[in-house]
């Protein structure tokens, strides 16, 4: 379940925030996490790789690391860093960053909704990814996604009509594993080993969120393929990824600081007038005029895991669901309006409710939807429920686009499901 604390609306007040928790998905003796330095270690050896995420999935932003991938010869390993629902779910939505250990001057970029992929591209990087730190940085809207390496965009993806568009809450992830097996070798080579140890370093990933303002500064990471201890050379590796992390962070600091003092005379004119403004949900008495229902398994037995998109927690039997008009898009009444009092919008199609509610020509809509197995005779609760004049459905209709419009499954993570992406 998301932590409501770390939705990107909720964030956009907060200072700058470290992550000082991962959960180790596999082999959690090959991964070590220092929470003081924000640093991680993945030892690849016979035990096989590891992979660690995020403990808290997110709901667009931006995430990028500077990373260096080893040196020597990598062929047949993959290193990468990818955003995904829920790994090894066949209905997953992902976005990825991935290195192919056959050739270090490219990289791969993909994405996939509800478990479908073949959108790869290689891109020619111009540079040895071993030589030295460069940054790879995914943004991820509603609307489009952007590939960028060293602040250039390589690749833009916009929502089409029609068309499925990750959308999901996603989990940050890394890892590094053999990928030889797939396709004969030819995706990444196959696995030689010849040089190890191998070393991949990257340093401070950053999340902002899309409500501008925010940098989360989440890990500066290691991942040690087939090491079984620090040298020199990692120690000097180790001591240049500090000094520029520190450069890094205090150059991103001062840089907002002088953005923000700019622009602060404007924002204090701008809210000393208009307070009111800083909220933009909804009024109380809007919110408990939006239709409201029980949720019955007979019902909406044509939905498969019928979940609430907020909290992503199943619905139960005679739970009070809240119905979006217009869009008839459902989620429990606590978490739709915690979200209402913060957002004016449908947390899954946006669509905008403010002036749906407040127009003057709202008038009362019947549910028809079946009975309750217990009770057939008593009628679904509906205290306060409305639909705009030409919005009327039948019980047919709202249960098509709960059906289309709920996300199936479940975004707790799978800590045992393998390595499936190609």
């Amino acid at each position: 379940m998301a932590d409501p604390a770390l939705h990107p609306e909720t964030l956009k007040h907060q200072e700058i925030q470290p992550l000082k928790e991962i959960a180790i998905d596999y082999t959690p003796e090959a991964c070590t996490h220092c929470p003081v330095s924000n640093s991680i270690s993945v030892t690849y050896d016979h035990r096989g790789g590891a992979r660690w995420r995020s403990t808290t999935p997110f709901l667009f932003g931006t995430f990028g690391s500077l990373i260096q991938c080893p040196k020597g010869n990598t062929s047949g390993l993959n290193f990468n860093l990818y955003l995904s629902s829920l790994e090894g779910d066949k209905s997953q939505d992902e976005i990825d960053f991935e290195f192919l250990g056959k050739d270090k001057t490219i990289v791969q970029t993909n994405y996939y909704t509800t478990g479908t992929g073949n959108r790869e591209q290689l891109h020619d990087l111009g540079f040895d990814c071993s030589d030295g730190f460069h940054e790879y940085t995914i943004k991820w809207r509603p609307n489009w996604i952007e590939w960028l390496i060293d602040g250039n965009v390589v690749r833009r993806e916009e929502r089409r009509e029609g068309e499925a568009f990750p959308e999901k809450p996603m989990f940050l992830y890394a890892s590094v594993w053999d990928a030889s097996y797939i396709d004969e070798g030819r995706w990444t080579g196959p696995y030689i080993g010849c040089d190890a140890p191998y070393l991949v370093g990257a340093g401070f990933a950053v999340v902002v969120c899309t409500s501008g303002g925010l940098v989360w500064h989440l890990l500066s990471l290691e991942i040690d393929m087939f090491g079984s201890g620090m040298n020199l050379i990692t120690t000097i590796i180790g001591f240049g990824m500090s000094v520029t992390f520190i450069v890094f962070v205090c150059t991103r600091i001062i840089c907002r600081r002088l953005q923000g003092a700019e622009s602060r005379p404007m924002f204090e004119i701008d809210t000393s007038i208009q307070p009111e403004h800083r909220i933009n949900g909804l009024e109380p008495v809007l919110v408990a005029g939006i239709p409201t229902m029980r949720y019955n398994h007979e019902a909406f037995s044509s939905i498969e895991d019928a979940q609430c998109s907020i909290c992503l927690g199943e619905y139960q039997e005679k739970e009070v669901l809240r119905i979006m008009p217009h869009c008839g898009h459902n989620f429990h009444v606590s978490c739709i309006d915690t979200w209402l009092r913060k957002q004016s919008t449908c947390p899954v199609c946006r669509f905008p409710l403010q002036h749906s509610l407040e127009t003057k020509h709202v008038r009362q809509a019947t549910f028809s939807m079946s009975q309750s197995a217990d009770r057939p005779e008593a009628p679904i609760e509906h205290s306060r429920q409305w639909l705009l004049p030409g919005s009327e459905r039948s019980l047919g209709n709202i249960s098509r686009e709960v059906h289309l419009d709920i996300v199936p499954g479940n975004t707790q993570p799978n800590p045992g499901a393998p390595e499936t992406r190609e």
